[in-house]
């Protein structure tokens, strides 16, 4: 009977888009509890995030590539605005440190991480933080793309 039920929620929600409430009235209509319902919600947003995490690295670098023109110079770029400000921050103060969570690289990864850690922020609201530094590259991109290439119209 709940193989059953578990069956027919699954077809109506596949109608309706998936949700964390279906996840859990699942979970619990198979005789899981709590603690295993959000580990097992932990990792399908781990699995799903880091697809999403890694599209997001990607479309960065074509920002970046875009804008700077120049293979070595975009690939230098890119992982230096990944990596590089997260280290530069460890040397403010401590009064300072709550800057580290917005840098690109601690704010992204924290989408496919299936125990956040608690200082960093919320796994969907870093990567929405993330997604910001991929819209400015791509914004720039295509600001400089239209001043230096001819435009015909």
């Amino acid at each position: 009977m709940r193989i059953g039920a578990c069956i027919l929620l699954q077809a109506v929600s596949a109608k309706a888009g998936w949700s964390e409430g279906f996840e859990r009235l699942q979970g619990a209509l198979l005789g899981y509890g709590e603690r295993e319902s959000d580990m097992h919600m932990a990792a399908l947003r781990a699995t799903i995030g880091a697809g999403l995490y890694l599209a997001a690295v990607g479309l960065l670098g074509f920002g970046i590539g875009a804008a700077v023109r120049h293979t070595a110079g975009a690939l230098a770029t890119l992982f230096g605005l990944i990596f590089l400000p997260s280290a530069l921050a460890d040397l403010l103060p401590p009064s300072m440190h709550y800057v580290i969570e917005y840098m690109p690289a601690n704010s992204g990864s924290q989408v496919f991480t299936a125990n956040p850690h608690p200082p960093a922020l919320a796994p969907w609201t870093g990567f929405a933080v993330f997604c910001l530094y991929v819209v400015a590259s791509l914004i720039a991109a295509v600001i400089l793309t239209e001043r230096r290439d001819a435009v015909l119209g």
